[in-house]
Parts: structure tokens; C-alpha cells; sequence
């Protein structure tokens, strides 16, 4: 073999070693383009979610929270603080030409609080519940349920508290409530409640208070409840 030829060999050794530290700098780069693009493509559909509802009419809350979840972003740095939208509340007004999609709050991944009130839900309403697996509290008045509904909320992985109040729903859908496995607050004031759904209520191992003011109960039909739950705080008032 020729000096040359030597040479050749050991310059592209070099080349082939530079390669290989140029393409992990690369994918190194790459990774953190893409997990920017994907954190900016979150803040972003949140802000347009926001600013859809907001136009709209409700009242949306944000916290204040340390982001990422480190003391500071740098040695010497202050913290990153980032706002998280945490609560919405809408309740139609004279002015309202239209009511928000429930779709908007798939993107809205830190939702915990959700108030509803007089207004009719949609179908589309119904396909977007599962993706609320954030949702700790839904509040709903004078709401109509379609059917399924129900069985949708129960299988919410987070929703300890449930308010349906002066709300109406085929008679046999609040069994389906029964389901739920996380659930400790649920309301029922002015709703319709028929005693032979009480022990599918009962069945809610983490329930804790019950509330079924004006759901036109007798004191027999709480009594039996409480058969069967006694340890459950029950307001029937």
C-alpha cells in the first residue's frame, strides 16, 4: 500500500468519526426542535382556545405555575412562570349568538373546573367528554342529559365531584352513575330520582355525600339508602 493511498484511509477514519458526532449533534438538535415545536403547538391551541371562549362569554381562570417543574430555569435565573387555565364557566346572555364547543377544552390540559348552565348539549358535546380526563368538578344547571351521558362522566379517571342541578335525564340513566370508582360528591338537588336507582348509587365505593334536596324522595326511600350506605353524608332536605 502506497503512502498515498495510507493517507486517503486515515483522512476518511477522520471524516467517518466527524460523521458520526455530526449526526448525533444533529438528532440532539432535532429532539429539542421538536419537543419545542410540540410545547409551542400546545400553548398555542390553548391561547386560541381561550381567546374562543373568551370571545364567547365565559369566564375563564388561570393560575400562575412554575414551568418546568424546577426551582429555575437556569442557575442564577428567576423561575419560569407559566399560566395554566384551570376553571371555565359559561352561562348564556342576551347577547349570545352562540354557545362554546366542548371540543375546545381537549386543549386545555390542566382544566380541573367546569360550570355549565342553560344550555342544551350536542352530540359533538358528548364525543369530546372522554378527553376531559383532567376534570376533577363539573358543575351543570338546568342542563337537559341526553342519554350516555351519564356513563361517559363516570368513567372520568379524576372527577371526584358532580353537581347536576335542576337538570333531566331518561328515567334509568342515573344508574349509570354506579359505574364510577373515583367519585366522592354528588349532587342531585331538583332533579328527578326514583328509589329503585338508589342502590346503584350505593354501589359508588368512594361516594361520600349525596345530596337530593327537592329530588322528591320520601324519608323511607333515604332511610333504605342509608341501609345500605352508612357511612354516607346524605342531605335530603
Amino acid at each position: 500500500m502506497t503512502p498515498r493511498h495510507h493517507t486517503d484511509l486515515s483522512r476518511l477514519r477522520i471524516v467517518r468519526g466527524r460523521s458520526v458526532g455530526d449526526w448525533f449533534g444533529c438528532g440532539f438538535v432535532m429532539v429539542v426542535v421538536l419537543l419545542l415545536g410540540t410545547l409551542g403547538w400546545y400553548w398555542y391551541a390553548e391561547a386560541c382556545s381561550i381567546a374562543r371562549l373568551n370571545a364567547l362569554g365565559a369566564i375563564c381562570l388561570q393560575r400562575p405555575v412554575l414551568w418546568p417543574d424546577l426551582p429555575s430555569g437556569a442557575p442564577g435565573m428567576p423561575p419560569l412562570v407559566v399560566l395554566q387555565t384551570c376553571e371555565i364557566a359559561w352561562q348564556p346572555r342576551p347577547q349570545t349568538i352562540e354557545q362554546p364547543d366542548w371540543s375546545l377544552f381537549r386543549h386545555l390540559p390542566h382544566l380541573e373546573s367546569l360550570t355549565w348552565e342553560s344550555s342544551p348539549l350536542t352530540p359533538r358535546d358528548l364525543q369530546a367528554i372522554p378527553h376531559l380526563s383532567h376534570l376533577r368538578r363539573l358543575q351543570l344547571r338546568s342542563v337537559p342529559i341526553p342519554d350516555g351521558m351519564l356513563s361517559r362522566l363516570a368513567a372520568l379517571p379524576c372527577l371526584v365531584e358532580l353537581r347536576l342541578h335542576d337538570c333531566r335525564w331518561s328515567p334509568g340513566q342515573l344508574e349509570d352513575l354506579g359505574s364510577s370508582r373515583v367519585l366522592e360528591v354528588l349532587q342531585l338537588d331538583f332533579s328527578p330520582v326514583a328509589a329503585a336507582e338508589l342502590p346503584s348509587l350505593a354501589c359508588i365505593p368512594t361516594l361520600k355525600h349525596l345530596s337530593l334536596t327537592g329530588s322528591g324522595l320520601s324519608d323511607s326511600d333515604s332511610q333504605v339508602l342509608l341501609g345500605l350506605r352508612p357511612d354516607l353524608e346524605l342531605s335530603d332536605d
